[in-house]
């Protein structure tokens, strides 16, 4: 920096002076002075030539500077592998999960809770062992034997400090801020990202009057002090509930309250009826946002977002729902491909298994397992084949063919490796792949032959494909 500011004033006297040299003869031809005008003209051919060396030295610094500045990181350029990208949910209150298993299909990170309630029965006191319902350092351990990254809620109210679902007062706002504290104390050093509370824009906060004040004012009592008791850790908000106008207009008032500078990444939860490739609009407009209320580059995540496959669903619920399997593993496959392309550090798919066995129950029908977490369904299958074909790859570019609805993304891995991978919103069709490839094409849920060529016509569906370069 020392240079530029050094190279710069170079420049500007160079400039000056070569400025002044141009007006002192101005001045010499108006007093007509034989005499004067000698020693001026001598003058000014002194501070020409000064000029011009001192210009000469600012260029040439300039360029040398140049040369070697350290390059300015460019915003949202994607340098994530999609293994780093692929996360789920899970309920241990309801049942104790197979940590063994969720890693065997490529989850890196696990999204659950730490209950207020549950930890803080008597005021100051926190119990996380020996509770009665959970215990957490148990819980917690189980991350890190199968190496997962720990994502927790910190939810939601406590009965001793006020009736009301919400940070609604002082006295409670400082008590989920001590908690909080406390939590991430207890578990420090361990890569944990930190959520504070869930979906405060709907259901889970109630009243909802000024809720995006009180919940930024509770964020900005809570965060420095998770920073403080837990370096490692990353503190995100505000754990969005859905992506459309409305959600929106709530996240702006919490970027006006000065939200941003208190987290690491804004988490949001896109829920959608229909299909995923629909979500970049509403990033591009959550990107606008952030930028209209900070120069920092604060990441979006998709911490939140699944579809239930129910093929008699009586209409009640959430409505992110799917006729079929197949369709829940077509729309899980695009999620993370749209997400990675979007440059989304993290995707967890809600859920790691099915809450129950009603058929006609929206909330027992998102999980990628059944509810014994013994019987796969497709969407598992597709997740699987997606994490071995592609984890180590980084997104490249969408190549265009003419029509946005087919969606055909290139990907690099560390070796300089070529991977593809790709499908279509609009009815089948076929494409050429123009690139020459020799490898292995792979279909969502697996089945797999070689291939080998250049300018080779491929069917474009509505369940992504792969081809992988292996030479």
């Amino acid at each position: 920096m020392v240079k530029i500011i050094i190279n710069n004033l170079f420049i500007m006297v160079g400039v000056i002076i070569s400025f002044l040299n141009l007006f002192l003869p101005i001045s010499n031809e108006k007093k007509k002075l034989k005499v004067r005008s000698i020693k001026i003209n001598n003058m000014t051919k002194i501070f020409g030539i000064i000029g011009l060396v001192v210009l000469t030295l600012g260029l040439a610094l300039y360029l040398i500077v140049d040369k070697y500045r350290e390059p300015v990181p460019q915003k949202n350029v994607n340098t994530l592998k999609l293994s780093d990208t692929i996360g789920t949910s899970i309920h241990e209150l309801q049942g104790t999960t197979d940590f063994t298993s969720i890693k065997s299909y490529g989850i890196t990170t696990v999204r659950d809770a730490l209950v207020w309630n549950i930890i803080e029965r008597e005021k100051g006191k926190y119990k996380f062992n020996n509770n009665g319902t959970i215990n957490y350092d148990n819980f917690i351990e189980k991350f890190e034997v199968n190496k997962l990254r720990p994502y927790l809620m910190l939810l939601y109210t406590n009965n001793l400090y006020g009736e009301n679902k919400a940070l609604d007062n002082p006295e409670i706002k400082e008590a989920y801020s001590n908690w909080a504290a406390a939590c991430a104390a207890r578990y420090k050093n361990k890569n944990i990202i930190w959520e504070i509370y869930n979906e405060p824009n709907g259901g889970f906060w109630t009243p909802q009057n000024n809720s995006s004040i009180n919940y930024t004012d509770a964020v900005k009592r809570t965060a420095p002090l998770i920073r403080r008791n837990d370096p490692s850790g990353m503190v995100v908000a505000p754990a969005l509930a859905g992506a459309g106008e409305i959600p929106l207009m709530w996240l702006e008032e919490t970027f006006k309250e000065g939200i941003l500078e208190y987290i690491d990444a804004v988490s949001v939860h896109p829920y959608r009826h229909n299909n995923p490739e629909t979500v970049i609009a509403d990033y591009k407009k959550i990107r606008a946002l952030i930028s209209k209320y900070t120069d920092k580059d604060i990441p979006i995540i998709s911490g939140e977002w699944g579809y239930s496959s129910l093929s008699n669903w009586n209409g009640k619920g959430n409505n992110a729902v799917v006729s079929s399997q197949v369709i829940q593993a077509q729309y899980l496959t695009r999620m993370f491909l749209i997400n990675h392309s979007q440059n989304i550090p993290l995707t967890i798919w809600y859920d790691w298994k099915n809450d129950g066995d009603d058929k006609i129950n929206v909330e027992n029908n998102f999980g990628l397992l059944k509810s014994d977490q013994l019987t796969p369904k497709q969407s598992v299958i597709a997740l699987k084949t997606l994490s071995d074909t592609l984890s180590n790859y980084k997104f490249d570019k969408r190549i265009n063919i003419g029509n946005n609805k087919d969606y055909i993304f290139k990907y690099v891995n560390e070796k300089s490796q070529v991977a593809y991978a790709f499908w279509t919103t609009d009815n089948d069709h076929y494409f050429v792949l123009k690139d020459e490839v020799e490898g292995r094409i792979i279909n969502m849920l697996g089945e797999e032959s070689e291939i080998k060529g250049k300018n080779i016509t491929l069917p474009l569906t509505k369940s992504p494909s792969y081809i992988v370069n292996e030479h």
